[in-house]
């Protein structure tokens, strides 16, 4: 949508100034009832972006997902453990050597 300032539109006789030469008075009529009958007052109903209202569901989905859930009743120590970023590197080592030596037996 672009909207022009006054001095930036030309005037609509230059636009329609050589219609009344070549156009059947009957039909120039005929057009203008239908124009009249046709012509809104804008509002902004009539003009719907699709691009933004895409964003804007978006962005909602995404506040969504961002919100912090409420958690259900679960055993203290496993939420504990597993709300920490922090890693038992004796269970990690163990791990990890648990599947080296199950490679090696496979090998």
């Amino acid at each position: 949508w672009t909207l022009r300032f006054g001095n930036e539109v030309r005037p609509e006789t230059e636009y329609f100034k050589e219609i009344d030469k070549k156009a059947d008075t009957k039909v120039v009529s005929a057009i203008e009832k239908v124009i009249k009958k046709q012509t809104k007052n804008w509002t902004p109903e009539m003009a719907s972006d699709p691009v933004q209202e895409s964003l804007l569901k978006l962005i909602a989905e995404k506040k969504d997902q961002l919100k912090p859930r409420k958690k259900g009743k679960k055993d203290k120590s496993v939420s504990a453990a597993n709300d920490s970023n922090v890693i038992d590197i004796m269970d990690a080592l163990r791990k990890s050597l648990e599947k080296d030596r199950q490679t090696r037996k496979a090998s």
